[in-house]
């Protein structure tokens, strides 16, 4: 923008030295030359430094007229070296704020990626979260499940060790039973065989003496009661 505005200016200094008043004289025109001078030429850094300026007098010609091919082109050089040099610093401007606008688009889209992990990233550690915590519920469930199993174990083992406690006293029981039963049995035999002696004798008495109301001894029937009673003792605990 500043280029083109200093194009235009030295293109409107031109063209108003290029055109002299009515009633000008030679003077004139080459104070004409001199303010021309005094300002840039409108030649770009692409074009040639030539330039050519063409007075046309007001009064007719009677004589040959004479180019001035004369510029002020020391004044002029120094200016476009200056012009030249700022342009060159604006262009190495330029060039640097579109290597650090391509530098930005570069670390802007590296931010927008670092973003777009960042989501990614975080949702991830939200569903590992998850999952975490449930599988801390499901232990702790877990757990739950077999103290409650073990407590029942331990009531089960304990119940077994009860009933095979009592098992073994109904075992000793059976067994006193049994010895008393086989007892028992033996004292029924002793008694029949008691009772058949006492029939044979009591026949042969009958046969011999008259006849006499037959007596059952008593000692067979308290040694009977005194034997059971000595077995229900024996079973007591």
């Amino acid at each position: 923008m500043f280029i083109t505005n200093l194009l235009f200016l030295v293109g409107l200094a031109t063209a108003e030295g290029a055109t002299p008043k009515p009633g000008t004289s030679h003077q004139h025109a080459k104070r004409g030359e001199t303010s021309r001078g005094a300002r840039p030429s409108a030649e770009s850094p692409g074009t040639s430094g030539c330039t050519y300026t063409f007075i046309v007098p007001q009064q007719q010609l009677t004589g040959p007229i004479c180019l001035n091919t004369r510029s002020p082109v020391s004044h002029n050089h120094s200016e476009l070296q200056v012009i030249r040099q700022e342009m060159r610093e604006q262009q190495q401007q330029i060039e640097d704020l579109r290597q650090m606008v391509e530098v930005d688009g570069d670390v802007l889209n590296e931010v927008k990626i670092l973003r777009k992990e960042n989501l990614i990233m975080n949702t991830r550690v939200t569903q590992l979260y998850t999952q975490l915590l449930h599988e801390i519920i499901q232990k702790k469930d877990d757990s739950l499940e077999v103290s409650q199993l073990e407590k029942m174990v331990l009531n089960i083992t304990t119940q077994v060790l009860k009933l095979s406690s009592k098992y073994r006293e109904l075992e000793r029981k059976y067994t006193a039973l049994s010895s008393l039963l086989n007892n028992q049995s033996q004292t029924i035999s002793q008694l029949e065989q008691q009772c058949r002696q006492c029939s044979q004798e009591h026949q042969q008495n009958q046969q011999h003496k008259p006849q006499v109301k037959p007596r059952l001894p008593s000692f067979t029937l308290l040694h009977i009661d005194s034997t059971i009673q000595a077995h229900s003792l024996s079973l007591r605990p």
